[in-house]
Parts: C-alpha cells; sequence; structure tokens
C-alpha cells in the first residue's frame, strides 16, 4: 500500500482521477469478462459483452481514441443484433432436428 501513496504523492489531481478512472473501467471489464464466463444463457453473455463494452469505452475516449470509439459504438448495437439472430436461428434448427 505504500507504493500506492508514494505514487499519489507526486501526482496532480487530475492525473489520480485518470488512474482511479482506468482502475474501475479495468474492474468493469473484469466483471463483465466473469459474468460473460460464467452465464450459461447466450442472451446473459450478449449482457456481459456490453458491460466489458461499457468498460472499454471511457479509456479509449480520454486517451484520445475518439474515432474507435465511435466505430465501436456504432458497431456493438449491430453485432448484438447479428448475435440474437443467429443464437435464434440456432435454437431453431435444433428443434427441428429434435423432431426429426
Amino acid at each position: 500500500m505504500h507504493w500506492l501513496v508514494r505514487m499519489l504523492k507526486g501526482m496532480a489531481g487530475n492525473e489520480i482521477m485518470d488512474q482511479i478512472m482506468f482502475l474501475l473501467c479495468a474492474l468493469i471489464i473484469l466483471i463483465g469478462s466473469l459474468l460473460t464466463w460464467y452465464w450459461y444463457s447466450h442472451y446473459e453473455k450478449l449482457i456481459g459483452v456490453g458491460v466489458i463494452t461499457g468498460g472499454i469505452m471511457p479509456p479509449l475516449i480520454s486517451t484520445g481514441y475518439l474515432d474507435v470509439a465511435i466505430i465501436i459504438a456504432l458497431v456493438s448495437p449491430f453485432a448484438a443484433l447479428l448475435l440474437t439472430l443467429l443464437i435464434r436461428e440456432g435454437k431453431a434448427e435444433a428443434e427441428l432436428q429434435e423432431e426429426v
């Protein structure tokens, strides 16, 4: 813990807030990853991927990669929609194979 205090003493207030923000975003990404790994349902996994995306966006924006953040924000909903349609199609095919 002493290394953290020594590191924070030499920083300005905004630098400390940046470090705290990066740590919180890393925690959000870790929680989203663990939930995506733990959950069994495909729809719950999509929620976990959304949590991961929510944790990735603030560091991208604060470091100046606004163009990458915009692309992720535009592509992520369409990818979720596509995955939802693929999940439904896979369930429909599985039901048809069970009937035969």
